[in-house]
């Protein structure tokens, strides 16, 4: 069904197909085989709550299900953050302002190999300079794939100029396939999350970081709309589920 957007009531409608879209999200599972991990954290526990007079699974005899869900949102799959993953500040997820339909870029990027052995998306990875216009822009790395176990890997990440890039340019929102835009092992300084939360300088309550999505290579480079929705959680990070839509003329 096309419906038309209006992104800002002084400029024309944006025209999607609302049953058209992409899911670029990888869910937090029972199955090791079908969820990603990174940071050797611990995979998601899903466990029936039984007590003396109640027991949280049908199959064991109880009236309905009712589990206690173990997981790491940074770890276990798809996952949008704030500044406060980085920020001696408190600061969580739902006290970030999300609108429902964000402008985006697709970028498949380029990513290079390093003498050290690293990968990394760097300032020749793509031409960022000719982003603009934009609330968000998605780095697909094309070094990851489906579920995959980071941990130990060292897996490819962004540079920081590209992240410094990104916020000068007033990009509010940075989503890739990668478990970090940071470096495995880093020494904990975490340098693009800075740089692109601009902080210690700053505190910017809207601006995210969304890691570990899956994108396929099929999806076209170019300008989606995105919708980011994500759980309510008083965390620096919540499990999120990622759409893009193709935008129609």
């Amino acid at each position: 069904m096309y419906i038309d957007v209006f992104l800002d009531l002084n400029q024309a409608p944006v025209r999607i197909d609302s049953e058209l879209f992409h899911s670029l999200s990888q869910q937090i599972s029972r199955s090791k085989e079908a969820a990603p991990n990174a940071y050797y954290l611990n995979q998601a526990e899903f466990k029936a709550v039984i007590t003396d007079d109640f027991i949280g699974d049908v199959k064991k005899g109880g009236a309905c299900n009712c589990e206690d869900i173990t997981f790491n949102a940074h770890g276990n799959g798809t996952h949008t953050e704030c500044v406060g993953h980085v920020s001696k500040e408190s600061i969580y997820m739902d006290q970030v302002i999300m609108p429902p339909y964000l402008t985006c870029h697709l970028v498949h990027a380029n990513a290079k190999h390093l003498a050290n052995g690293d990968r990394i998306v760097d300032l020749n990875s793509y031409p960022w300079q000719n982003l603009t216009d934009l609330d968000a822009v998605i780095i697909h790395s094309g070094t990851t794939h489906k579920a995959e176990q980071f941990s130990g890997t060292n897996p490819c990440y962004i540079d920081k100029q590209v992240l410094r890039v990104l916020n000068e340019k007033g990009i509010n929102h940075v989503l890739t396939d990668l478990p970090s835009v940071d470096r495995e092992e880093d020494g904990g300084a975490l340098a693009g999350h800075k740089a692109f939360f601009g902080y210690p300088e700053g505190i910017h309550l809207n601006k995210t970081i969304t890691e570990l999505l899956f994108v396929p290579p099929s999806i076209e480079t170019g300008k989606y709309l995105l919708s980011i929705n994500y759980a309510a959680m008083e965390t620096d990070a919540v499990p999120a589920s990622i759409k893009i839509y193709p935008i129609f003329d």
